[in-house]
C-alpha cells in the first residue's frame, strides 16, 4: 500500500552528499524530520522485523534519532545514535524502558554507515556495516503503536526530541529479520520485495515501496 511521506521543518533532498542514487535526505538537527501515518505494515509486535538505512551524522554531541514509532511517551520504540558513538534500540512498554546498545565508538561523525536493527523472536541484533555489534535475548517486545512514524526524530511530548543531524539514505522497514549473522551490506539502492513495509530512496523525491511494487511521490515541504 502506498504511503504519503511528509517532510517537516527544513527537511530536504540533498543531491551532493548521498550514499546511493541521486540524493539523500538532509536534516539539520533543529526541528527537521519526516513522518508517515500509522499503518498495519508498521506493527512489529509479532517479534520479527528489521529497520535499516544508510546514515551520515555531522554532529555527535547529542542523541540523534533515526527512527521512532509511538503511542505515547510510555509506549514507544526508537533507534538512535548517541555520544560517544553507540547505536541504541529503546523499547518503552508501560513506562518501563529496555535498551539494547552497541559499544561506544562504533559510529563517528562525517562517515557513511549502514545501520541495521532487528528482532527475530526474542533475539535482538544491531549491525554496523554488516558486522554484529550487539546481540542479546530479551522478552521485551515492541507494541502495536498507533501514532505517527518518525524518521529523524523521537517526538517525545515535553521536548527532548533528539533530532537527527546529517544525511539519511535508503531507509527501510521490513517485516522479516533480514540477518542474524554478519553480512555484506548493500552496495547499491535497495530493491523492493514482499517483506518491505517502507522504503525511502530519498533521491529527487520520496520513494516508498511495499508488497512488491514501488511508488513515487513529491515531498510536502513545510518550510
Amino acid at each position: 500500500m502506498g504511503k504519503t511521506v511528509t517532510a517537516n521543518g527544513d527537511a530536504s533532498i540533498n543531491t551532493t552528499t548521498k550514499k546511493f542514487g541521486a540524493g539523500s535526505c538532509y536534516l539539520d538537527g533543529t526541528g527537521d524530520y519526516l513522518t508517515t501515518l500509522d499503518h498495519a505494515d508498521f506493527d512489529v509486535s509479532d517479534g520479527t522485523w528489521t529497520i535499516d538505512g544508510q546514515i551520515y551524522i555531522t554532529d555527535l554531541s547529542a542523541f540523534r534519532a533515526l527512527y521512532s514509532h509511538r503511542t505515547d511517551n510510555d509506549n514507544r520504540l526508537a533507534i538512535s545514535v548517541s555520544p560517544p558513538g553507540y547505536v541504541r534500540l529503546s523499547l518503552v512498554n508501560g513506562g518501563v524502558e529496555t535498551t539494547f546498545d552497541t559499544a561506544a565508538g562504533v559510529i563517528t561523525a562525517n562517515t557513511w554507515y549502514h545501520i541495521e536493527v532487528e528482532e527475530n523472536g526474542d533475539n535482538y541484533y544491531i549491525f554496523v556495516d554488516g558486522v554484529n555489534k550487539h546481540s542479546s535475548s530479551n522478552i521485551a517486545r515492541p507494541l502495536n503503536y498507533t501514532g505517527l512514524v518518525y524518521v529523524g526524530c523521537r517526538n517525545l511530548s515535553g521536548g527532548n526530541d533528539t533530532h537527527f543531524m546529517g544525511y539519511i539514505d535508503e531507509l527501510r522497514v521490513s517485516r522479516i529479520a533480514r540477518h542474524t549473522a554478519n553480512f555484506t551490506p548493500p552496495s547499491s539502492e535497495y530493491s523492493v520485495d514482499s517483506d518491505t513495509a517502507l522504503l525511502l530512496h530519498l533521491n529527487s523525491d520520496f520513494t516508498e515501496g511495499a508488497g512488491g511494487y514501488s511508488m513515487s511521490m513529491n515531498p510536502i515541504l513545510l518550510m
